[in-house]
């Protein structure tokens, strides 16, 4: 019962450093200025750990998770960021900025400040912290025909530069099932993104590919997308819940 309930205690602790599930996409210090549109004199981006003297756990168990975590690498933030210095500041692209930021997955809180200076000028910071990146993945199903379990590891931010992977093995129904999926949203640091997964399946095994380039702005003027798949074997193939 103590090996459970410190199990339980560990993933409900972890959970609370995963990304916040709503989008906040307002920038309260910057909305002052949009009228006048003052030109972005400088960019500041504020890396943060996923525990911070905010959380008061100690500074023993705030060093000890920081340490353990992957660290958001230098650029991956950056890449995000709608707009430069020597820019007039806009609304929307402050807004599609912190959409980006939220859409990565790999964040706890992210923020946009402004800070006006002279001559018509102003200096944007961007505050990112880190969201705790492995978490476990847990299903099980009961139904007449019988259980069905998976159990598996993802990796919401692979080496600390954004990327995605997780692999999973699972039960359905007698059949073993075994998985991998590997996300890059920004190929080569491009807008374009990446897709590949593969699964066999005992019976069979199947495998898809998904390229494509979204809308990442209400300025972009295209996107596209293409899928490949691949199935071999008699057994169709259930979701491994990746």
């Amino acid at each position: 019962m103590t090996i459970r309930l410190g199990l339980l205690a560990l993933l409900l602790f972890f959970h609370a450093l995963r990304p916040a599930t709503t989008a906040a996409q307002e920038v309260p210090t910057c909305e002052p200025l949009f009228a006048s549109a003052p030109v972005i004199d400088a960019i500041e981006v504020v890396h943060r750990p996923p525990l911070g003297d905010a959380d008061r756990l100690g500074p023993l168990k705030v060093a000890t998770v920081n340490r353990l975590h992957a660290t958001t690498q230098p650029g991956v933030i950056e890449r995000e960021l709608l707009f430069h210095r020597g820019e007039r500041l806009e609304a929307e692209r402050l807004r599609d900025t912190l959409r980006h930021l939220r859409a990565l997955g790999t964040l706890r809180h992210e923020e946009i400040r402004c800070t006006p200076l002279a001559d018509h000028r102003v200096r944007v910071e961007v505050v990112a912290q880190d969201a705790w990146a492995i978490e476990p993945i847990l299903d099980l199903q009961v139904v007449d025909a019988g259980t069905a379990w998976t159990v598996g590891v993802r990796d919401t931010n692979l080496g600390g530069r954004g990327k995605q992977l997780a692999a999973t093995y699972a039960n359905r129904f007698g059949d073993p099932q075994v998985a991998l999926r590997y996300l890059d949203p920004r190929l080569l640091g491009s807008w374009w993104q990446g897709s590949v997964e593969a699964a066999d399946t005992g019976g069979g095994e199947s495998g898809t590919l998904v390229f494509g380039r979204p809308f990442y702005s209400l300025e972009t003027p295209w996107g596209a997308s293409l899928s490949l798949a691949h199935q071999r074997g008699d057994e169709a193939r259930v979701d491994e819940g990746v």
